[in-house]
């Protein structure tokens, strides 16, 4: 294998090897890896040429964060799956992040992670616990998520491609919040 073709190679594997370190979510690792094969020999994938048909049954789990004209403006979803939609009880598409979510861990999450993709070129990678309690449920939900930047010019970072998934979990964790 040529140098430069080792080198290439290596940053994709390190980037999976990151991600399976991480979790065993079965889900967001053929996501992630599936992204980062779009790349080619570039640094960034462009999502405009990804085709996400390719995993349509992960799709559900996908969203799309359009960073297109910077953070000044908000930041709005350019595309959010049902499995999302059905977490925030209507569809994400069109509406700016900052807007839509309300966790107590907004700054931890959303300013020093998901913005960081943008700011940093960085994959972000959260695993959260969120319990929610009112007069008629108390149940906590696991929050597993990835955030891949894109670039349609392998420079500027125009659209964040992501992965999450909820599920009810039985106890809290110690939250975790990474850029790779």
């Amino acid at each position: 294998m040529k140098p430069f073709c080792r080198q290439l190679w290596n940053f994709f594997v390190n980037n999976i090897q990151d991600v399976r370190a991480l979790t065993t979510n079965s889900k967001l690792i053929e996501f992630a890896q599936f992204v980062f094969s779009e790349k080619g020999d570039r640094d960034f994938p462009d999502y405009k040429k990804i085709d996400l048909m390719k995993i349509a049954r992960l799709v559900s789990h996908v969203w799309v964060l359009d960073f297109r004209n910077g953070l000044e403006d908000g930041v709005p979803f350019h595309f959010s799956g049902t499995h999302i939609d059905t977490q925030y009880g209507r569809n994400l598409t069109g509406v700016d992040v900052e807007i839509a979510y309300s966790g107590e861990d907004f700054k931890e999450v959303i300013n020093g992670y998901y913005y960081n993709v943008y700011v940093q070129k960085k994959t972000a990678y959260t695993k959260r616990t969120v319990h929610y309690s009112d007069d008629y449920i108390d149940k906590i939900k696991m929050v597993e998520t990835i955030l891949i930047p894109c670039s349609h010019n392998n420079n500027d970072i125009d659209f964040g491609l992501g992965f999450a998934e909820y599920s009810l979990a039985d106890e809290t964790i110690e939250n975790q919040y990474l850029l790779l």
